[in-house]
């Protein structure tokens, strides 16, 4: 993996891979129909399957079938994008392998959170309340570590800025 992350992070790649973090998010809010009771699970902090099940309801079979495309499409793409983008920009501000690869583990997060919501999807209204469970924890530790990679990103820049200020 170090190879590819040295061959590959370049600011450059890091604002191709931003252009599509963003293009793939206008494309999530409009396949969505902008419907504020709609909100997906991936987007809570955590849930337990209580909460998991009163999201789902409020969604149609048709907009269950939406959500369900999206998870098996989109959302396997889009966790690989922006988490190729954080380990990037970290392996830009850091040179630091270790710290770049941090990011990579959000694709495996995500993968296993959207098999869980993937299975609510496609048994709902059955419940799987074990499932859904499971599916709360991992968007908790997505959210989680997407924070730290966040954090560390600012604590970059920040650095760079006052070493650039300091010379």
């Amino acid at each position: 993996m170090n190879p590819f992350i040295e061959r590959y992070a370049s600011w450059r790649n890091v604002l191709i891979l931003l252009g599509c973090f963003l293009v793939i998010n206008v494309f999530l809010m409009l396949s969505l129909g902008g419907n504020p009771n709609l909100k997906p699970l991936d987007l809570e902090f955590g849930y337990n399957a209580a909460r998991a099940y009163e999201l789902l309801a409020a969604y149609n079979e048709s907009e269950r079938s939406v959500y369900l495309l999206i998870e098996l499409t989109l959302d396997i793409i889009y966790p690989i994008i922006y988490s190729l983008f954080l380990s990037f920009v970290l392996f830009l501000l850091f040179a630091n392998y270790r710290l770049a690869k941090l990011p990579l583990f959000l694709i495996l997060i995500e993968l296993l959170e959207n098999t869980a919501i993937v299975v609510l999807l496609s048994n709902y209204p059955n419940p799987h309340p074990t499932i859904a469970n499971v599916a709360g924890v991992l968007t908790a530790l997505k959210w989680l570590l997407a924070l730290i990679c966040l954090v560390l990103v600012v604590f970059g820049f920040v650095r760079k800025a006052i070493n650039r200020g300091s010379k």
